[in-house]
């Protein structure tokens, strides 16, 4: 039998859920301060699923949910744009050392 280790939230609040996740789930009382998650930083994720509560309320479920599947697309092209920028300099610099 195979188990899935997956939390299915409801997609219009997914994201801010699955970070929260991430975050209690990661903690640790050994982790260095500077990789604990701050007030301020779980606060707003609070606040933000309170914010795509209120607007699927309003907006509806498929709007709310449409959106926030465009922002995390546009968060993956941002994503992959850098690494292919940081790798082609790294392979640009390279070619340079060895003089191609």
């Amino acid at each position: 039998m195979e188990c899935e280790n997956q939390l299915d939230f409801p997609p219009e609040i997914r994201r801010p859920l699955e970070e929260l996740h991430m975050l209690f789930l990661a903690a640790d009382s050994d982790d260095e301060p500077q990789f604990r998650a701050d007030k301020q930083e779980i606060s707003a994720l609070l606040n933000e699923v309170d914010r795509l509560r209120s607007d699927a309320s309003t907006l509806g479920v498929e709007v709310v949910s449409g959106g926030e599947k465009v922002l995390e697309e546009e968060r993956n092209e941002e994503r992959r744009s850098k690494y292919r920028e940081r790798h082609q300099r790294r392979h640009q610099e390279s070619v340079k050392k060895r003089g191609v």
